[in-house]
């Protein structure tokens, strides 16, 4: 596993692996007086490396205060074990996925298998995910809108709320530095697989939130997991990109109803294939979400359980 360490900012240390092909995963340390977090601890084989990365920053296990989790998906808290019993820190993360954390089997479930008649409980599904968790462990408290955390010497990090890529979500901003510290408010739009959001108007909601928080609260830096650093005009087109593809997502979803691919299951299947993603369980929580969204907005009609229909001569626009 290659891992490399980079300074982001003044008090800002990225360690980052490639968590598959062209899918960098980034770690970072927040570094204030005597004090620091590291925001998300990622997979568990990173455990040694970010051990490492407090080494070289001059810090002893003692002084780590917390882990302060984006969100709860496993390549973000699959370290949190291991540092907890390390350093004795705490873990801070959203409440809405807070047993994800304690009951691996529940994360497991709820996150690869919410469809469980399309997706089997396969030894490589459980494999996927359960193989970078290292053990269960408790949050010792819920992050809220506004919360902040004085880590001495000016930095102080407020946590700001999103959704869309999961109910609950937090990002981390350094009032002092202008630094935005994000976990996957912004998903991939390149990958292999669609990414994923359960929530389409939360995603649509935390894309103008993002806008808003940039352009009143002093923004200079972005620091996303899956992203490198950007900074304002990086980011700005960044958030563009995102609403676009919200966009054609939507397309894609509405059009395969219309062709009469009326099961989840065949839209999803339909909707993968034109976008040439794979045909995976992100991937369908999110023709789900898109399925839904279209359902409030009475431009698709639910008919049974995982059923669809829309008039065959409607359009999208």
């Amino acid at each position: 596993m290659k891992v490399s360490r980079a300074q982001v900012d003044t008090n800002v240390i990225e360690t980052s692996i490639e968590l598959a092909p062209g899918i960098p995963l980034n770690v970072y340390l927040v570094k204030g007086k005597g004090k620091f977090v590291f925001i998300d601890s990622g997979i568990q084989q990173l455990h040694r490396a970010l051990m490492q990365t407090l080494a070289e920053a001059g810090f002893s296990h003692a002084d780590l205060a917390y882990v302060l989790n984006t969100h709860s998906h496993h390549d973000h808290i699959g370290g949190n074990g291991q540092l907890l019993k390390a350093t004795g820190c705490k873990i801070i993360a959203p409440r809405t996925y807070r047993h994800w954390h304690s009951d691996f089997e529940r994360h497991y479930q709820e996150f690869a298998r919410s469809f469980p008649g399309i997706f089997e409980d396969t030894a490589e599904l459980r494999s996927e995910v359960m193989d970078i968790l290292d053990e269960p462990h408790p949050v010792h408290e819920a992050a809220t809108e506004g919360m902040l955390m004085d880590l001495g010497a000016g930095t102080v990090l407020e946590g700001i709320s999103f959704s869309g890529h999961m109910m609950e979500e937090f990002g981390w901003l350094d009032r002092h530095s202008g630094t935005l510290i994000l976990g996957d408010v912004i998903t991939l739009m390149d990958a292999p697989f669609i990414h994923g959001h359960v929530t389409v108007s939360g995603y649509r909601e935390s894309l103008d939130k993002l806008a808003r928080q940039v352009k009143e609260r002093g923004v200079k830096q972005v620091l996303m997991a899956h992203f490198p650093p950007m900074d304002r005009q990086q980011f700005d087109m960044l958030l563009q990109q995102a609403h676009d593809y919200l966009l054609k997502l939507e397309k894609y979803v509405f059009e395969a109803v219309r062709q009469g691919n009326g099961t989840l299951e065949t839209i999803w299947r339909t909707v993968c294939k034109g976008l040439n993603k794979k045909y995976e369980f992100r991937s369908l929580a999110t023709v789900h979400a898109h399925l839904e969204d279209l359902v409030a907005k009475q431009r698709v009609r639910q008919v049974a359980e995982q059923q669809y229909e829309i008039d065959p001569a409607s359009s999208f626009y």
